[in-house]
């Protein structure tokens, strides 16, 4: 666990090493997925406004199979914009710039640098809630052009090509369709 938060760290630190180190031990992904899981599980809770009731009453805050199921829906979402991410960038990087990394490598980058995303726990807070979502959105495709770049081996205007559009699908279209209220 404290290997899996270390490189989440490093990654959201822009340590271009550490996607290398992902994208080429196979053995990895239960690093990136557990990450993956992570934020997914700080969206449902951003969505579900938990930062934002601590410290009203039980009455006030609704059925916790409600919470639960809704926490659940962003996990699977977060996991499935992450596949469509990786398969988005894998597309776009490899066939049309001629990158040179395989789908699971690039999936193992990206997942790894999907810590920031965590900040979206803060996503109902009044006041600060807009501007956690800006800063976590932004800094989720920074990460993820990062990996693209360091695994993919093209230069940084094709890895912003290549991330930009699965970003757009996986990490907000997705959510915003399946995750609505």
């Amino acid at each position: 666990m404290r290997n899996m938060l270390s490189r989440a760290m490093r990654a959201a630190l822009l340590n271009r090493g550490v996607f290398r180190d992902v994208a080429e031990d196979p053995t990895a992904i239960l690093h990136p997925t557990g990450i993956v899981v992570l934020v997914g599980i700080a969206i449902g809770l951003g969505l579900e406004g938990a930062l934002a009731d601590i410290g009203k009453p039980a009455a006030e805050l609704g059925s916790i199979v409600d919470r639960l199921v809704g926490t659940w829906l962003a996990i699977m979402t977060t996991l499935v914009g992450w596949i469509v991410w990786a398969a988005a960038a894998f597309a776009t990087g490899t066939w049309f710039l001629r990158g040179r990394a395989g789908f699971r490598p690039i999936l193992r980058a990206l997942g790894i640098g999907y810590g920031p995303g965590v900040l979206l726990v803060a996503a109902s807070l009044p006041g600060v809630g807009p501007i956690a979502l800006a800063v976590g959105h932004v800094w989720v495709l920074v990460t993820g052009v990062v990996a693209v770049h360091e695994t993919g081996e093209v230069d940084w205007f094709g890895a912003f090509l290549a991330t930009v559009l699965g970003w757009f699908l996986g990490f907000i279209v997705l959510r915003a369709v399946f995750l609505s209220a």
